[in-house]
């Protein structure tokens, strides 16, 4: 059975935007996102994050700097007990200044071509999924893959593109997304469009009007159109194919290169682990005389493997912290004082004003090692 998702947008979605973030002290999380991340955990959705990233393609960052303020995004996700199962990122953009990434790209919004990737990668669902964003190409590229869209409450950002979209349902904030997702996610989604956009570059968009429905009398049109939209079967017509470009040989094109090699290896890593860690789930599963899982079995190891993925993700943040080295130090001088304190005390001449003040000096800095401690656990 295929995964339901939630696919999001990165600046103003999950992070405060701003324009052509470059460092990982820039990042801020939004107020509402950690508890909406966890709401959408509990209720089975994979979480993946799908962004445009033209400040590679401008110059401003290098795909190495992206993929540390990336990093720097899931430990401050992991502090407040959520985490994004995937990232995926278009460095590319049609006016970029860096000649390797001056080109337009199906993987970058409003093409659909980042969500058709993790769909492919995850095993995910797209009709029984959603997309979430504020801008109008985060709609258009979910609506191009067949998600229903949520679009957020616009923060000001210049960078942003408004009023041409129709999204499904509007929001505030991530949390109202969540709730929203949560509430009509088991009802069923609205009827196929019959003729989804097909995927042209951004600069072409502006100048299409909406779709116009094929008309139910001439049901043979259906199949074509989707060709269109999904042309990665083999039983393509010999029409399209010779007037057409296969937008999954420009995404294998596009993952063959040699500058996105360590995102694919961290991304099948990161794949492996979950479906193996769901497959030893399955196998501990208890089934009932009739054949049926227990639905109180299903959702305890539910709950235990959430978890076991929360634990293991904020494992490698709390392994080494400042508070926990001054801990250390300042117990040594604590030790020191007491040395000095029994030296003094057991000469030949004692020496009681001297041992008093070690004793107190080991008194107090006895203590600043237990603050040091407390803060560490905190």
């Amino acid at each position: 059975m295929s995964n339901r998702a939630v696919f999001l947008d990165r600046d103003g979605t999950i992070i405060e935007p701003y324009d052509y973030l470059t460092d990982f002290n820039q990042v801020q999380l939004m107020p509402t996102a950690p508890a909406a991340l966890r709401l959408l955990q509990d209720r089975g959705f994979l979480l993946v994050m799908i962004t445009n990233q033209s400040a590679v393609a401008r110059g401003m960052l290098t795909e190495k700097k992206l993929l540390e303020i990336h990093d720097h995004l899931k430990q401050m996700l992991a502090e407040k007990g959520a985490y994004l199962d995937q990232m995926y990122y278009c460095p590319y953009h049609p006016e970029g200044a860096v000649e390797r990434y001056r080109r337009d790209s199906e993987l970058r919004k409003p093409a659909p071509g980042m969500l058709l990737l993790a769909a492919r990668e995850l095993d995910i669902d797209l009709a029984q999924s959603w997309v979430v964003g504020d801008d109008d190409r985060d709609i258009e590229a979910g609506r191009s893959a067949g998600c229903r869209t949520i679009l957020l409450e616009n923060r000001g950002s210049p960078l942003v593109r408004r009023g041409a979209a129709q999204p499904d349902f509007q929001a505030v904030n991530l949390k109202e997304a969540a709730n929203l997702i949560v509430r009509y996610a088991d009802l069923p989604a609205s009827p196929p469009r019959t003729v989804p956009p097909e995927p042209v570059f951004p600069a072409e968009r502006a100048e299409l009007h909406p779709p116009v429905p094929v008309p139910l009398a001439e049901p043979q049109e259906e199949p074509e159109a989707f060709e269109v939209a999904y042309p990665a079967e083999e039983n393509r017509p010999e029409s399209m194919e010779s007037t057409e470009k296969n937008p999954s040989e420009e995404e294998e094109a596009i993952l063959s290169e040699s500058v996105r090699s360590q995102e694919i290896a961290r991304r099948k890593a990161r794949i492996k682990t979950v479906h193996g860690s769901e497959e030893a789930a399955k196998k501990m599963k208890p089934k009932d005389p009739a054949g049926n899982e227990s639905a109180d079995t299903r959702v305890l190891l539910s709950e235990i493997l959430r978890e076991l993925k929360h634990q293991n993700r904020q494992h490698g943040f709390t392994e080494f912290s400042i508070p926990k080295l001054m801990a250390g130090l300042v117990q040594m001088i604590v030790l020191l004082c007491l040395i000095l304190a029994f030296w003094f005390g057991s000469g030949a001449e004692t020496r009681k004003e001297l041992v008093q003040i070690c004793l107190t000096l080991a008194m107090v800095f006895q203590t600043m090692t237990l603050t040091f401690l407390i803060m560490h656990k905190q």
